[in-house]
């Protein structure tokens, strides 16, 4: 019986059978417990692709070298023909091995591809439907938990209890903060009174000069000196 099979059976005995328990959690358990050898299963066809892959790849590289030497071999063939004829027999016997060589690479290669190509619409297929079994375990793990909750609400209860203490905790915190701001705020203006800037800031405000040297007051002076 294949998973999507017993899913199928575990969802409709439970529309069937409302009064029964949904589904038994040792079930559940069972259930996803195959998903996960499942998983493992495509994680094992997927380092196989990627092995099928790469022999691919090295077979092909091997295939263009192999047909630029016999190019190679064939241009030498022509030349020795003219200068020795031994020469040019021993390389058409090596380009006759070496065509053979490659027709079976080539036939290596064209079987390679369409394994590659099986392999991953299998994988596609299979991690689809990987991932619709494990939509429908959440549904039932969901499930499950509701039939299992408590009729009164005290779960909830207590979830809204937690929250208010939550709430009531930062605003004591927030209130704390807003203390010793005000705080240090206070301690500041104290200090500032007591120390004389009071005054100077009231000068400052009113536009009076304090006397205190700073780069401002050094441009002005060298303003008025330049248009004197």
């Amino acid at each position: 019986m294949s998973l999507y099979q017993k899913l199928r059976l575990l969802v409709r005995a439970s529309a069937e059978q409302p009064a029964r328990k949904l589904v038994e959690m040792n079930d559940i358990k069972i259930f996803e417990q195959e998903l996960i050898e499942i998983e493992r299963a495509i994680k094992g066809a997927k380092l196989h692709l990627a092995k099928v892959k790469a022999e691919a790849k090295m077979l092909t590289v091997a295939n263009a070298e192999l047909s630029e030497k016999l190019m190679l071999r064939e241009q030498q063939t022509l030349e020795a023909m003219d200068k020795d004829e031994v020469l040019a027999q021993e390389l058409a016997t090596q380009i006759a091995e070496d065509e053979v060589i490659l027709r079976e690479q080539q036939k290596q290669l064209r079987q390679l591809h369409k394994m590659e190509e099986k392999l991953t619409a299998d994988l596609k297929k299979a991690v689809r439907a990987l991932e619709g079994h494990y939509r429908h375990l959440q549904i039932l793990k969901a499930s499950q938990l509701s039939q299992r909750a408590l009729p009164s609400g005290s779960q909830t209860q207590g979830l809204n209890s937690a929250l208010r203490e939550v709430n009531e905790s930062l605003a004591a915190i927030q209130n704390r903060q807003a203390r010793a701001d005000y705080l240090d705020q206070a301690e500041a203006e104290v200090e500032n009174n007591l120390s004389g800037n009071a005054l100077d800031q009231r000068l400052e405000a009113s536009g009076i000069h304090t006397g205190k040297h700073d780069a401002t007051a050094v441009l002005e002076r060298l303003r008025l000196k330049k248009s004197a």
